[in-house]
């Protein structure tokens, strides 16, 4: 079964996030594709994508579990903090490595918080619903110019 074919713009996205080292489950996670679809994709187009399922995590052991959720503000301030450190000079190259893992980390977190916060679909759904409404209207509309003749 064939899904519905790949826009330009898609196909752009998809580039960029191959380019920048994203993983597929996070590829297929952010343009609500699967991955298999990204895998196939990025066959076809001769891209050569990071297979994070692929990868073992020997710290995760030693990683704290919390028990409650950063807000997005405090993952934002992560963020900013480990840019800030990117522009300082003279920091050495771990250090660089640590601010860059950091913003990658800043950055996943905030698109895995929007997906349990599930904004996508709230957000497709209120397109859907203000489309519906803007229909209704015409169509209320045309019916009161058509009594009013």
């Amino acid at each position: 079964m064939k899904g519905k074919p790949w826009t330009y713009e898609e196909e752009k996205e998809l580039r960029r996030l191959v380019k920048s080292g994203v993983s597929v489950s996070l590829i297929a996670t952010t343009m609500a594709k699967t991955a298999d679809s990204i895998v196939k994709k990025c066959s076809r187009l001769g891209l050569e994508v990071v297979d994070g399922e692929k990868f073992s995590n020997p710290t995760t052991s030693r990683v704290e579990v919390p028990t409650k959720l950063l807000t997005v503000e405090q993952a934002l301030l992560c963020l900013r903090g480990a840019m800030k450190g990117l522009e300082r000079m003279g920091i050495d190259k771990t250090e660089i490595l640590r601010m860059r893992s950091l913003v990658q980390v800043s950055k996943i977190y905030l698109e895995k918080f929007a997906e349990y916060l599930d904004y996508r679909r709230i957000e497709r759904e209120v397109v859907e619903l203000r489309k519906e409404v803007a229909g209704l209207r015409n169509e209320a509309e045309k019916d009161a110019k058509t009594r009013d003749r």
